[in-house]
């Protein structure tokens, strides 16, 4: 079993099998074992990856991140000042985290995702939504977020609540 004091091996064998594994469906068991791995907690309720609509369902108690922070990696001298993104090796276009304890988005930020749900999540920071320029619907929890917060976001950014 892994440790999460040193992941930087099975991180760079997951990039690497995300590089060159020719079914994406595949390559996300592998995510899925790592993302437990970073998650022990984790219920593992749902983690569906469909490869032909590049969309990412993960949902359970205890899953908290996709993503391992520089110092998990315990490499010397490592270059490495911010995470890295556990699910950026899978084709995604549409990301549904709706039931899950994720409470950081700034390792999706930029990503190209068309759909985003963080509804009944712990995220409280929206501001990463402004760097993925292909978002086109967010899903949030009805009343968590102020209207301040929410004017925050992209004029043509579709926002609907659960």
């Amino acid at each position: 079993m892994l440790n999460n004091k040193n992941l930087a091996d099975p991180v760079k064998i997951l990039k690497y099998d995300g590089a060159v594994r020719p079914s994406q469906k595949e390559h996300s068991f592998a995510v899925k074992y790592i993302l437990k791995r970073v998650n022990p907690n984790w219920d593992e309720s749902i983690f569906d990856y469909d490869e032909k609509a590049e969309v990412l369902t993960i949902s359970g108690k205890g899953f908290k991140r996709f993503e391992v922070e520089a110092n998990e990696l315990d490499q010397r001298g490592t270059l490495l000042s911010k995470p890295v993104c556990l699910i950026d090796s899978l084709k995604i276009k549409k990301l549904y985290l709706s039931g899950t304890e994720v409470f950081n988005l700034w390792s999706i930020g930029g990503s190209n995702l068309e759909l985003l749900d963080i509804s009944n999540t712990k995220v409280q920071d929206l501001s990463p939504i402004v760097t993925m320029k292909e978002l086109e619907i967010l899903v949030l929890s009805k009343g968590k977020y102020s209207e301040a917060e929410l004017k925050k976001l992209p004029s043509g950014l579709v926002l609907r609540f659960h």
